[in-house]
């Protein structure tokens, strides 16, 4: 993942669109031999009822396991590291629970 994300930063370099560097991730991980599916849609399970609607989306996830949500800004500032660890208290789907999150 690291390697990945250093080879896309070094090739682009800064102050492109997220989306930008979403596509490129998503080339260079695959070249890897990984599995990686963008844009993937999380559902949010509240009192039994699950909320699709809302726009909530992965940027990437790697081998089923790795959520990977892309940010591209000059620092991160406290706000934005809340919105990263927001889908940690979510209850989303049973096969990404107790996964790792990792900001690139």
């Amino acid at each position: 993942m690291i390697k990945a994300a250093i080879s896309v930063h070094k090739e682009l370099g800064p102050g492109l669109l997220e989306t930008v560097y979403q596509s490129c991730m998503n080339i260079a991980l695959a070249e890897m031999g990984l599995k990686v599916a963008a844009e993937v849609a999380v559902p949010i399970i509240y009192r039994g009822r699950e909320i699709t609607d809302q726009g909530f989306r992965m940027d990437l996830l790697v081998e089923d396991t790795l959520i990977v949500e892309l940010k591209s800004v000059e620092q991160v500032i406290l706000l934005r590291h809340i919105m990263l660890q927001n889908g940690k208290g979510c209850d989303m789907h049973p096969s990404w629970k107790q996964r790792t999150f990792f900001s690139v």
